[in-house]
């Protein structure tokens, strides 16, 4: 392969390379953009065809037509797994609002109900009073005994507390 061939050969691979990032990096489920890469990898195949005849470096074309086959045929099954998978996310979205729409009661699915929500009265109602309040309720509640007005029981049993026992 001559150096003209070679240069051909690197500059197709390069800008193949560079194409395949473009189509990975911006399909969002938008074809035209892949057909706007497949039409440019076509005229860049003709450039390249043109650009070198086929007495001189008849090795690069068919490298270059092979990769771009390759290409090709890899882009269109990158279309119809897109669009396969396209198409059954929008048959389950569509079965799913079918369900929420179409919603019967049967005893599998828990039963759809109204929530009540409580008014803004009864929620500050079961807020918890502030410290210094709650403190005082309890000091009326639990009134405080000092030990010496408490009144020491003496023990019902007459031995000691960790003696053994038969």
């Amino acid at each position: 392969m001559g150096w003209r061939g070679s240069i051909v050969l690197i500059y197709a691979e390069g800008d193949i390379a560079k194409n395949s990032e473009d189509i990975l990096e911006h399909v969002d489920g938008e074809y035209h953009w892949l057909d706007l890469v497949c039409i440019r990898i076509y005229y860049f195949f003709l450039g390249a065809l043109v650009a070198v005849t086929s007495e001189q470096e008849p090795e690069c074309i068919v490298g270059v037509f092979n990769t771009g086959r390759t290409h090709a045929r890899r882009l269109e099954a990158f279309r119809e797994d897109h669009a396969g998978q396209a198409a059954s996310i929008e048959q389950k979205a569509f079965e799913t609002f079918q369900e929420y729409r179409d919603y019967e009661p049967n005893g599998s699915t828990p039963v759809r109900c109204e929530h009540d929500v409580p008014t803004k009265g009864t929620i500050e109602s079961l807020r918890t009073l502030p410290m210094e309040a709650l403190l005082e309720e309890f000091r009326e509640n639990h009134p405080y005994e000092s030990s010496d007005v408490k009144e020491l029981k003496p023990s019902l049993i007459p031995r000691s507390p960790l003696s053994q026992l038969n």
